[in-house]
């Protein structure tokens, strides 16, 4: 119970009383792992790979020569 919805209507929207019915909220994620100490320090190839919340996958492919986490940045 919050007030954090806000709307606009075009002209050409008909006037009345609309209701809204949140049925799922959003939350946010991270992942952190240790650090790095050499950010040019090469971390070896491989494929980093990501699932999203709505079952989407992609892969990022990190090459060998172009591994340390300033290249991959």
């Amino acid at each position: 119970t919050g007030s954090a919805l806000k709307a606009a209507a075009a002209n050409t929207a008909a006037p009345g009383r609309y209701q809204v019915e949140v049925t799922d909220l959003a939350s946010a994620y991270s992942v952190a792992t240790a650090g790095v100490a050499d950010q040019e320090a090469e971390l070896g190839a491989g494929s980093l790979n990501f699932t999203l919340g709505n079952g989407e996958t992609f892969s990022v492919d990190i090459a060998a020569g172009q591994s340390s986490l300033q290249e991959v940045r």
